[in-house]
């Protein structure tokens, strides 16, 4: 009898210690990562559409507004997603050198010894790892380079070292590899640079530095380390647990309590000419938020759409804001609902509340008075309440006219925000029922949104432009500059017409597990793209201060496609030839996401 009880309790641990065993071996680092390149990614059939949003071109324009013929007779061309890549690492290859003179004082940022180094990166296989355990920390990169790249990188590493007075470097030999390295005064090594099959290796940190011998031995036994089995063209994990002590990250989105420090798993890959982005985040508690029964309003929503968000969770996020904090209202709503039609102001949103009535009454009583002043000093019009609605009035921008009022549906009673009420209302043509169909009833989803990416890209550029125009108004912030060469704005400009639809949907399928799924074209969903084409159209990009003034002088337009060439594969087949804007129907983007 105690044998059967044994055997059955053999049978019932062993799986779980086999796999904790598994996972103790692999000892991930508190953030690594790996990338196949743009050599791999571009000669992957089922990555023609990056391919082709990469090569998109825009016509050269002179300055009296007339196309630049080139010398054989046809109109020039731009290729601004090559000029936006070329221009984006020149800025950031002064990054390092601005981080080191923070640390040391004045330092040379030898952005010209980085710059070729980072452009390896972004097109060869590369991996990442950062250990922290305590005041232990040690960071390691590994790059599949040519022999003579392998060179130019120990040659260019050296010389950067030695510009920023690392100290003397030796060689070493050590366990069957060998290359060079600086070691401190007190004997402990900082920093090691070597070749290991066709792998540049270089790690730098004060915990003597064991990932670089785990790695080497993984290139020599295997061929390349064992981050590069993971599936997709890019794979990353970052632990914010054993980060947080380090670098502390606050709740920054309000769906998704990255306070709670927990461990992301992230996986890009490519199917059928979309991007599949996956994530997952599990957490060491589980998350604070609640999910309820979905509450729509179905029949106040109306075709055409162009984009439906629907959000749970974000209560605990509402109620951290200083500005709500002493409202008259004191518990919020826990969903969001959000659509948009074919018009740049055309958003709506909606919000479970118990009583909208009183709740838009207070809500004005309490804003008005609050924000009146600071309105009318930064000329931004003015709030008032009439009719059961709060309303803002801003005469600059004639359509835009934000407007609260309730909302009483079947489905409940809610909170309704009108970008712009002037607006023709919507068709009386209900939405498709599909789309609904993926939200209410489900029980782990706590985020759904689904776009046509073409569409909101256009509506998100306005409504993002004209949001931050009113918030540096209203803190009295200078208007930024915009840089000479707009070419993220060229870029969307020319390439929008290849973006189709974009679904995302964030599950909670444990207690201590969010999984999120995307498909999409880039990757990217029309806010997203909005907000990086700006951040990398800022004259301070990556951050200010981070390049000197004058110190990189306007770029030639590009003349070639960005891509070299690769190995010979079998052609992609072509794409279908898009439906004209008025054709496309947003049934097609609301499948469910399959990873």
């Amino acid at each position: 009898m105690r044998i059967h009880a044994l055997l059955l309790w053999l049978a019932l641990i062993l799986p779980s210690a086999l796999r904790y065993s598994a996972i103790a071996a692999e000892t991930p680092a508190a953030a690594q990562y790996h990338f196949v390149g743009a050599h791999q990614l571009s000669v992957d059939s089922n990555a023609s559409k990056l391919v082709t949003l990469w090569k998109v071109e825009s016509s050269q324009v002179a300055a009296n507004g007339k196309p630049i013929i080139d010398k054989n007779g046809k109109p020039a061309v731009n290729y601004p997603a090559q000029q936006l890549f070329d221009a984006s690492l020149t800025r950031l290859a002064y990054l390092p050198g601005y981080w080191y003179s923070k640390k040391i004082g004045k330092a040379e940022s030898k952005a010209e010894l980085i710059r070729p180094l980072f452009q390896d990166l972004a097109t060869h296989e590369s991996v990442g790892y950062y250990d922290l355990a305590g005041s232990q920390w040690s960071w390691l990169m590994a790059i599949r380079v040519t022999e003579e790249r392998s060179g130019v990188w120990g040659t260019s590493l050296m010389n950067l070292f030695k510009a920023w007075q690392f100290g003397n470097f030796a060689p070493f030999e050590s366990e069957g590899f060998s290359g060079w390295e600086y070691r401190q005064a007190n004997g402990n090594v900082m920093f090691r640079y070597s070749h290991v099959g066709s792998w540049c290796c270089f790690s730098m940190g004060n915990d003597g530095l064991p990932r670089l011998k785990n790695v080497a031995t993984e290139i020599r036994t295997k061929g390349s380390p064992q981050i590069c089995t993971n599936e997709g063209w890019f794979s990353g994990y970052l632990d914010l647990g054993r980060m947080a002590p380090k670098f502390p990250l606050g709740n920054y989105i309000p769906f998704l309590p990255l306070d709670l420090n927990p461990a992301i798993s992230l996986k890009l890959s490519s199917k059928s000419n979309n991007v599949r982005t996956k994530a997952t985040l599990h957490y060491p508690s589980a998350p604070y938020f609640v999910i309820e029964p979905w509450k729509i309003p179905t029949n106040t929503i109306r075709d055409p759409l162009v984009g439906l968000t629907a959000i749970q969770g974000i209560r605990p996020w509402l109620e951290r804001q200083p500005i709500l904090k002493q409202s008259p209202i004191k518990h919020w709503p826990n969903q969001l609902t959000t659509w948009m039609l074919p018009t740049p102001f055309g958003a709506y949103a909606v919000a479970p509340m118990p009583e909208p009535e009183p709740a838009v009454r207070s809500l004005a009583d309490y804003l008005i008075p609050l924000m009146s002043p600071a309105l009318a000093k930064a000329q931004l019009g003015a709030m008032k309440y009439e009719t059961n609605s709060l309303n803002w009035v801003v005469q600059s921008l004639e359509l835009l006219r934000p407007a609260l009022m309730p909302l009483r549906q079947n489905e409940g009673e809610f909170l309704h925000l009108v970008a712009s009420p002037m607006l023709p209302r919507e068709s009386t043509e209900p939405a498709p029922q599909a789309i609904f169909d993926q939200i209410l009833g489900q029980t782990n989803l706590f985020y759904y949104d689904w776009e046509i990416t073409e569409f909101r890209l256009l509506q998100t550029r306005i409504l993002i432009g004209n949001s931050i125009d009113i918030y540096k108004a209203y803190h009295q912030i200078p208007p930024t500059q915009p840089t000479s060469q707009n070419l993220a704005n060229e870029w969307i400009h020319n390439a929008t017409h290849e973006l189709g639809n974009t679904v995302t949907e964030a599950r909670l399928t444990t207690p201590w597990d969010i999984t999120i799924n995307r498909s999409s074209h880039l990757g990217l969903s029309g806010l997203e793209i909005t907000l990086l084409a700006r951040w990398l159209d800022s004259p301070d990009f990556p951050f200010p201060g981070v390049v000197p003034p004058g110190a990189i002088p306007a770029a030639p337009a590009a003349q070639t496609p960005p891509m070299p060439a690769a190995p010979a594969t079998p052609a992609a087949k072509p794409a279908p030839v898009k439906k004209p804007a008025s054709a496309v129907k947003p049934a097609p983007g609301v499948q469910p996401v399959k990873n």
